[in-house]
């Protein structure tokens, strides 16, 4: 009789990375953020496949211990750093961005029920309505970060290109006084 076993590699949790974002986070957000998607690309290569969360055989043997205890670490984290109430209150009646509103509130929602059944949600039991609901919320904090981070991706390219044609433009004159003076 032959016996398959399936390996799976999780490398350890980064937390290192962790506390360097916990301690930062306040006084460089910017930084924070750079360092967030650090350790989400790392936490994403431990759980997901095919790009999309893939959670019922990772860590089964101990009742997916290691993928509870990442997850309620990293859902903390992004909990603290993107969800401002006070913001979201002061432009939630502007017309002009309620959709971009709308999909927020869904990402909040999301990592809301992810903090709060991550410590009892019965992986081992695939099909039922917790489990899927569980999936469906973690498959969309994975979309709204990537559109986020990709959004900020998109914007840093434009101040770049923005600033190389500003240096261009400041070249170009100053070679313009330069002929005419």
């Amino acid at each position: 009789m032959f016996i398959l076993s399936t390996t799976i590699n999780i490398m350890p949790f980064n937390h290192k990375l962790y506390n360097e974002i916990q301690e930062i986070k306040s006084s460089n957000e910017d930084l924070a953020f750079e360092k967030l998607q650090e350790l989400l690309v790392d936490y994403m290569k431990d759980y997901t496949c095919d790009n999309v969360f893939y959670l019922y055989h990772i860590d089964r043997i101990n009742n997916y211990q290691c993928f509870r205890e990442d997850t309620k670490l990293v859902f903390e984290l992004l909990y603290s750093m993107l969800y401002d109430e006070e913001q979201l209150n002061e432009v939630s009646n502007d017309p002009k961005i309620q959709p971009e509103i709308v999909k927020y509130r869904k990402f909040v929602e999301s990592l809301e029920f992810i903090r709060e059944h991550i410590d009892t949600i019965p992986f081992e039991e695939e099909q039922s309505v917790e489990v899927k609901c569980f999936h469906k919320y973690m498959n969309y904090c994975k979309s709204y970060l990537e559109e986020v981070y990709n959004g900020m991706k998109d914007l840093n390219n434009v101040m770049d290109d923005l600033n190389n044609n500003l240096e261009e433009l400041t070249n170009k004159l100053t070679n313009l006084v330069g002929q005419t003076a």
